[in-house]
């Protein structure tokens, strides 16, 4: 069997906005009546904003069928887009996946065996970016005491943009028993993602909060695999059980030249950022300067400045790695049970692994008297509560081991050797 088709597209997307408010502080007329026309002129902020974009395509597809046990199906699509320069605007996307009946191939008489299928295919995906994502253009603020105000934006936007371009590839298979009451299919997948247009920020230096990048080369790799079964269907009555496993890693390969790493979020010390090579999710936070000589009675006590301050390394420099917030596999699991026109549906899903931080433990505790705190100090003598607090007063010079502290600063889910400040006095505890 052989159907083909092809056909063009033309896509126009216009976006107007206008919006007016009174000024900050200005306030209505007659209180309570919230109309236009019952604010001041003078007081009366409008705003505006308008956007294009126009995108032209042409696609084709075909598909191919053997005896109904071998098809291929093939795609092939090119798109012309506004958003993008002149010289990148047309970007050419096909694809192809190819599956074969293993059952029909070889007439298996089984009649336990439904169906055995196996699939192979690599598709690319190209993608454009927003309108006016190319050069800055400057807007208007109204005036200000009569003077025109005009602003850019705080991105600093690439004028050669390139399109995204995505190609995956995948290979699987399919199987079903039983008169389809087991159920069972595999996937194991492979990313790569090109030119991504994504925002990197910048530091308050240059002038701008972000630039625009096309990022390289992104890598995902991931495995799926669902086994699912009706194991009673009768009178009217019916039970599907379906579980699946979920797992997926993605790699920066390649950046823009001069990038080392790209940033997903900041706070404080650390966040989360991912240099060339490394696995997208990895957690960082800044490492304190401490006593690196094994043999030093102040082996891991912290070195502190001439305020007598603890001392940070740049988390982007020390590369602090604490953990990956991207869960080693996901679980899910659904039930369906189902008489006759009515059904009971249920849904459980389990996420394995993968770091977070706690920003309620971060700074609740980062005075080191919370009952938390003071439960997670281990020392010699058993003490809790006031009488821990003597004791640390009075042997001031005694270290104090503790376990799992999360204080702001601290580097890692375990920390040791840092300053324990009560009554005016700085004390170690580790």
């Amino acid at each position: 069997s052989l159907s083909v088709s092809a056909g063009g597209n033309i896509r126009s997307n216009r976006f107007s906005d206008v919006g007016s408010q009174s000024r900050n502080g200005t306030g209505l007329i007659i209180p309570g009546l919230y109309t236009l026309q019952n604010i001041a002129p003078a007081n009366l902020q409008y705003n505006s904003s308008m956007s294009r974009k126009l995108v032209y395509s042409l696609y084709g597809m075909a598909n191919i069928g053997f005896k109904d046990m071998v098809f291929l199906d093939l795609t092939a699509r090119n798109d012309w887009s506004s958003t993008l320069p002149v010289e990148n605007r047309s970007y050419f996307y096909p694809g192809a996946s190819l599956s074969i009946l293993v059952n029909e191939m070889f007439q298996t008489s089984s009649p336990n065996l439904n169906m055995l299928k196996l699939r192979v295919g690599v598709a690319q995906v190209g993608n454009d970016t927003n309108p006016y994502s190319l050069l800055n253009t400057l807007a208007n603020n109204e005036a200000w005491n009569g003077i025109t105000r005009l602003s850019k934006s705080s991105t600093i936007l690439l004028p050669d943009l390139k399109p995204e371009i995505s190609t995956s590839y995948e290979v699987g298979g399919d199987l079903t028993m039983f008169k389809n009451k087991l159920r069972v299919s595999g996937t194991y997948y492979m990313v790569e993602n090109r030119n991504q247009i994504i925002p990197t920020k910048l530091p308050p230096s240059t002038g701008y909060v972000q630039k625009n990048i096309n990022a390289g080369l992104l890598v995902s790799r991931g495995t799926e695999i669902t086994v699912g079964g009706t194991p009673f269907e009768k009178n009217g009555w019916r039970l599907d059980l379906t579980a699946n496993f979920y797992r997926n890693r993605t790699v920066i390969k390649e950046l823009s030249p001069g990038i080392d790493f790209y940033t997903l979020w900041t706070d404080a010390k650390g966040g989360a950022w991912t240099y060339v090579g490394e696995t997208i999710g990895d957690i960082y936070d800044s490492e304190l300067v401490t006593v690196k000589d094994p043999s030093s009675p102040y082996f891991g006590y912290p070195i502190l400045d001439e305020n007598g301050s603890w001392q940070a390394v740049s988390a982007s420099n020390t590369r602090n790695k604490i953990g990956n917030f991207n869960p080693d596999f996901i679980l899910g699991f659904q039930t369906s049970l189902t008489y006759k026109n009515f059904s009971l549906n249920m849904t459980f899903d389990w996420r394995q692994g993968g770091e977070f931080i706690s920003q309620t433990y971060r700074y609740g505790e980062s005075d080191l008297k919370s009952q938390r705190f003071l439960d997670n100090l281990i020392n010699p003598n058993g003490l809790t509560g006031d009488a821990l607090r003597s004791y640390l007063v009075d042997n001031d010079l005694v270290r104090v081991t503790g376990n799992k502290f999360n204080i702001v600063g601290g580097p890692t889910a375990e920390y040791g050797g840092y300053p324990f400040e009560y009554g005016g006095n700085t004390y170690m505890y580790g």
